[in-house]
């Protein structure tokens, strides 16, 4: 197995193309991190650069580079320059010689077209093939930027291979950028950044997966540059192709960089989760800025920091450290939902000079428009919901001159508000219960998640894992929390339901390692299939969702495991492969006399085969 690489930067170009000096920088970082013994291990002989080719030399290389080539061989394709479009709307990527016409036409003998690329890509045995664009198609201009051209191209017809991936710095109908203060285009400044500090290792199994890198290219870009949206487009497994080992690097940085990612995601907050919490917020007294994660996270990272040899000292000052920004955020977050409180008691209805001046609030406080949006709904809830009391309101009883009767409304108020608490958990527990899967709606919509997983999956007593009872009860108990949490998630605000999936997920995940190895469990990889689902990670949904079919021997799973597997696909734009699934859905759906389950899965199957 052989990994080839061909890197190519064009910075520059006849009149009428800007030049991009950091086209060249481009190619050679991209080089250094391929060759790099403990990143990409690349062979310097197998990666092939060409700075500033000509249309010949570089259709040449790019044939040499998928010729002769075995079935498992990674074929990898990095290009950065002008990508650009002819007048029928075909892409092509530029060469030094690349020109248009006076009337800003391509001369087409001057660049080389993304048909010739496909063309050899189909021919080649290699089914690992990865191609990274950093290339524009067309899109808006931002100040103080390169734009590298113009287009509107469609690329996932025009490139694309079985086993590979495309991964681009911007979509069909967008500009790509190159910062006027930076040595690197931003899209391959952060795929660099995500291979050398080993941060884009998302799963933790110490590989960068291609998958992997594309979502942390796409975070930290529309950082800098929010309008820019890199894409991917995988084929088949694509997206699970391993380009790169995590570097190996200071252990205190590796612990700062999982809080941090932690912290992210959502899984460390500062918000309200105990009963007390939700007490004060009643009382409109302060958010605390107490740690919050659950407890499976904690055992998670006290497992990595004894791995990585930290003692409990050096990780209270790393975890402090890099939690202080979003601490600081937290806070900032409370100063403006305290000021919404305020507007929200006097005037319902908010005026339009009051959303304006809320607005203003916002951007001085640097919160996003989702974090605004989600106070607004948490504040406006507990108003409509509670008596409220204010800071300036406690601050006067405890000046009140008869203590007694004091200490008599506080615990009436305490009281009130635990029963309150109370009566809502026992309401949202009653209605988690009684949703049903059969009253899913129909994929790909990624914002609306899956119903409840718990009461529709049958298990067979001889699928349950094996070994010491002990194990199994641990096993049980990640499982059932994996479906609380599902369940919460499910029951939440979309802005926030990630979190409980993600958490769904990890209990899933240790339940599946605990079910190992004596035998596999089919419905846990069903169960934690449907979480990545609902949270839009379609690629390892398939994968868990394979493993449930390959696992399993019973009729109504198998028919489960096919329709979702079908929904992800679907998602992904693999059609033939949803048709194949669904027509394998309603196979064992009709096995078993499951009409209603076949009947959606048929209306499915028929809306996907007239598209």
């Amino acid at each position: 197995m052989a990994k080839i690489a061909l890197l190519i930067g064009i910075s520059e170009y006849a009149p009428g193309l800007n030049s991009l000096p950091g086209a060249l920088k481009d190619v050679e970082a991209m080089q250094r991190v391929l060759q790099h013994p403990e990143m990409g291990a690349f062979a310097e002989s197998d990666i092939k650069v060409l700075k500033n080719p000509e249309r010949q030399e570089m259709e040449e290389e790019i044939q040499a580079l998928f010729d002769d080539r075995h079935r498992d061989d990674l074929v990898l394709l990095f290009f950065s320059g002008h990508g650009i479009k002819d007048s029928a709307g075909k892409f092509y990527l530029s060469s030094c010689k690349t020109r248009k016409t006076a009337r800003g036409e391509l001369v087409r003998p001057t660049a080389t077209s993304a048909s010739f690329v496909q063309e050899n890509q189909k021919n080649s045995r290699s089914r690992r093939q990865v191609i990274i664009l950093d290339c524009c198609f067309s899109g808006a201009f931002a100040e103080g930027m390169l734009a590298k051209d113009d287009g509107s191209v469609d690329l996932r017809s025009q490139l694309g291979s079985e086993g590979g991936a495309v991964l681009t710095s911007s979509s069909s109908i967008e500009y790509s950028f190159e910062l006027h203060d930076s040595e690197l285009s931003v899209y391959t400044r952060y795929l660099i950044e995500g291979l050398e500090t080993g941060d884009a290792d998302q799963d933790r199994d110490g590989f960068i997966a291609i998958g992997e890198l594309h979502e942390y290219a796409k975070r930290k870009v529309q950082e800098v540059v929010p309008g820019m949206k890199p894409e991917i487009y995988p084929s088949k497994e694509g997206y699970n192709i391993k380009l790169a080992h995590v570097p190996s690097t200071d252990p205190a940085l590796r612990y700062r960089r999982e809080i941090e990612r932690l912290a992210y995601l959502g899984d460390i907050t500062f918000a309200h989760r105990t009963v007390i919490d939700s007490i004060q917020a009643w009382l409109s007294m302060p958010l605390q800025d107490d740690v919050r994660m659950s407890s499976t996270r904690r055992k998670m990272l006290n497992a990595f920091s004894q791995k990585l040899g930290l003692s409990p000292e050096v990780i209270r000052n790393l975890e402090s450290e890099s939690l202080q920004p979003y601490r600081d955020f937290y806070k900032r977050l409370e100063s403006y939902e305290q000021e919404l409180i305020n507007y929200l008691k006097r005037e319902k209805p908010l005026k339009d000079s009051t959303r304006r001046a809320l607005k203003e609030l916002q951007h001085a406080l640097h919160i996003p428009d989702e974090h605004a949006s989600a106070a607004e709904q948490r504040v406006s809830k507990r108003i409509n919901g509670f008596p409220y009391l204010r800071m300036q309101t406690i601050q006067n009883l405890m000046q009140f001159k008869f203590p007694t009767i004091l200490t008599y409304v506080f615990f009436a108020v305490l009281a009130f508000g635990t029963s309150v608490y109370l009566v809502q958990i026992f309401q949202f527990r009653q209605e988690s219960t009684v949703n049903s899967i059969d009253s899913a709606e129909s994929f790909p919509s990624s914002t609306t998640p899956f119903p409840n997983i718990s009461d529709s999956i049958p298990v067979s007593p001889s699928l349950a894992p094996s070994g010491s009872s002990i194990i199994q009860s641990q096993m049980r108990v990640h499982k059932r929390n994996g479906i609380d949490q599902y369940e919460i998630g499910y029951k939440s605000n979309p802005n926030i339901a990630r979190n409980y999936y993600q958490r769904a997920i990890d209990e899933f995940s240790q339940a599946i390692k605990l079910a190992r190895p004596e035998t596999e469990d089919p419905e846990l990889y069903l169960l934690r299939g449907n979480a990545y689902l609902s949270s839009s990670d379609r690629q390892h949904a398939i994968q868990d969702y394979t493993a449930a079919i390959n696992f399993s021997t019973d009729n109504t799973l198998l028919a489960k495991a096919y329709e979702w597997r079908g929904d992800a696909h679907n998602a992904l734009s693999n059609k033939q492969v949803a048709i194949e699934d669904y027509q394998s859905a309603i196979k064992y759906y009709g096995m078993q006399s499951m009409a209603s389950d076949m009947s959606n899965v048929q209306n499915k199957l028929q809306k996907l085969q007239v598209k």
